[in-house]
């Protein structure tokens, strides 16, 4: 953090203040070896980078606001808008904040309109939301416009950063996959009997499949998801996938790493304090012990980081930041990001901040070259190595049996104004089997940087 001269200092204090937690692991002050910084190393920020200015060593965050929603970039079929995008990137070239890029296909915005374009709704593909409203919104993982349109997209917004001068390049740090969940999670949302998006989808395909099977091609899909990416996006990019549901995020990450290496980039949406006294603290401290070991069986493979899931007021104070610190660095993570605005700036406000981010740039810079194998906390099936061209489907995957009936028509005509915003009521229940589940529902909010 910065002293009363302006000037970052590493405190002391973090290691005096660890001793009294109950989180396993170790906690230490380490400093990162000099070397080329990972695309996602140390503290970031989630959904939104604030234009007014970041506390000092935030160095990359993800950004969902409207300038990557799919109905902005592309709001009539092959008609591209990228004034926005562009103008976006421009502004932080050359600030040391590298841009992970989240192309919206889920869920909807803080207007309530989806973030996918009409037409495609047009062309055919189904939009469920379960009676959970529209900001929870997908399109099922084997809809076969929504994934001839998918390619299509990827490989336009490819090209066209590629083709940008070297210092807009240098500014993108890689690209935020969306996985089948209203945020680009791997999991479904099932908040009550009336709000189940699995179950909507498996009634709508008439899937008469157990939970083991239904996860099975599900978890197939998700595979197929991140082939896509892979192939549209140059190699100088990474990818990274946003998990949440264990039946599918071990496979995920053993097929991910054995075929793509450390260029696939994993993230956790649910790391939350486990003291807050609200009786979900042992729900809490499961999904971090699950992640937290996950994790750790691919340190020196991929890079591993947690994002917060949770409401911003659950974070209290210093006890309830440190004792979710302490989770992330006993799993070893190389990153975590904080919702810019209100949780960023208080957890900045700790005199163990520093120490914090140094831990984890120093996860990040000890990544192995070599390949050993990870050590599993469950016994996933390997997928298969072998070279594999996705199509829309496959035995495994359900086709629709009626017609489709679930369409959304927005109200209004795609705007072109990036509107900030970041997570302020999330909610988790992380629990390792069957599912996870998380939501969060975002606001616009005012920032105010940090002297």
């Amino acid at each position: 953090m910065r002293g009363q001269n302006g000037m970052r200092t590493l405190s002391l204090v973090w290691c005096a203040v660890v001793v009294g937690c109950s989180v396993p692991g170790r906690m230490s002050v380490v400093t990162p070896a000099d070397e080329t910084r990972a695309a996602a190393a140390g503290v970031g920020v989630c959904h939104w980078i604030a234009p007014d200015g970041l506390p000092d060593g935030v160095n990359w965050g993800t950004e969902t606001t409207r300038v990557t929603h799919w109905g902005e970039l592309e709001p009539w079929p092959d008609v591209y808008y990228w004034d926005a995008l562009d103008g976006y990137v421009r502004a932080r070239q050359g600030d040391g904040v590298g841009v992970w890029l989240a192309i919206q296909t889920m869920g909807a915005g803080v207007d309530g309109e989806p973030k996918a374009p009409q037409w495609l709704f047009d062309q055919g593909a189904v939009w469920h939301t379960a009676g959970c409203g529209n900001e929870r919104g997908v399109f099922a993982n084997w809809d076969p416009v929504y994934l001839r349109r998918l390619e299509v997209l990827l490989s336009v917004v490819n090209d066209h950063i590629s083709a940008q001068d070297a210092e807009y390049q240098n500014t993108i740090a890689g690209i935020v996959m969306m996985a089948g969940g209203p945020y680009g999670e791997t999991h479904l949302y099932e908040w009550d009997e009336e709000c189940s998006l699995e179950m909507a989808i498996r009634d709508y395909y008439e899937l008469r499949l157990t939970d083991a099977q239904f996860d099975d091609a599900y978890g197939e899909s998700v595979v197929r998801i991140l082939d896509r990416y892979m192939t549209a996006f140059d190699e100088r990019w990474p990818v990274m996938v946003q998990l949440g549901r264990p039946s599918v995020d071990e496979p995920l990450l053993w097929y991910g790493w054995n075929r793509y290496g450390g260029r696939l980039y994993a993230k956790w949406q649910g790391w939350a304090p486990t003291n807050v006294g609200d009786g979900r603290d042992a729900v809490r401290q499961r999904g971090n012990e699950y992640y937290g070991a996950l994790f750790r069986g691919y340190q020196g493979l991929i890079h591993c980081g947690f994002e917060p899931g949770h409401p911003v007021e659950e974070w209290l104070g210093p006890e309830q930041y440190l004792n979710a610190m302490g989770w992330a660095v006993a799993a070893e993570v190389s990153f975590v990001c904080l919702q810019a605005g209100e949780t960023l700036l208080a957890g900045y406000a700790l005199e163990t901040w520093a120490a914090f981010d140094a831990e984890l740039e120093a996860n990040a810079a000890r990544r192995a070259t070599s390949t050993p194998m990870p050590t599993q906390t469950g016994t996933p099936t390997p997928r298969s190595t072998e070279t594999r061209t996705p199509t829309p489907t496959s035995t495994h995957l359900p086709t629709p049996t009626s017609t489709p009936t679930r369409t959304y028509t927005p109200t209004s005509t795609p705007t072109h104004s990036p509107t900030p915003s970041v997570c302020s009521t999330p909610t988790v229940s992380p629990t390792p089997e069957p599912a996870m589940i998380l939501y969060c529902e975002c606001r616009p909010v005012t920032v105010t940087p940090s002297p």
